[in-house]
């Protein structure tokens, strides 16, 4: 997962240059309960561990993006779901830390047996997996 802003929410507070910026943003938090222990974001030069505040926690994945695209704060997003640029671009979204991330459990496709499984089911399966290979995501 990665941070993203919107552009005017950046334009309002700027833009957090380290992790430890993050602390006087608001933050936007995917899950109850999400903002209660610190945040704990990773980079090629290791981890670092932020407490993030805000007061905007919800568990639908689709509505803290739309949250983060209205401008109400900094948010963590799913690479695969924002993808490489254009998506996020057209939305005015801004990658914020760039090398920073939160990584999560790995992604699992779980489908019937392949000789049990619909063609439907297959061809999306195989289709995931594409794309997960695509934007980078570990060796599928």
């Amino acid at each position: 997962m990665g941070l993203f802003a919107s552009k005017d929410y950046l334009k309002r507070r700027g833009t957090p240059s380290r992790v430890s910026d993050l602390s006087a943003h608001e933050f936007i938090g995917f899950r109850v309960g999400s903002m209660k222990g610190p945040l704990v974001l990773t980079s090629p030069q290791g981890s670092e561990r932020v407490q993030v505040g805000g007061g905007i926690e919800a568990d639908d994945l689709l509505f803290v993006h739309r949250l983060i695209v209205a401008g109400a704060g900094v948010g963590l997003l799913p690479l695969f779901l924002i993808g490489c640029g254009a998506k996020h671009e057209r939305e005015g979204l801004v990658r914020v830390l760039p090398d920073w991330s939160l990584t999560g459990p790995a992604l699992s496709v779980v489908a019937p047996s392949a000789s049990l499984a619909p063609r439907r089911v297959r061809l999306f399966r195989d289709f995931l997996l594409a794309e997960a290979k695509r934007l980078g995501f570990g060796d599928p």
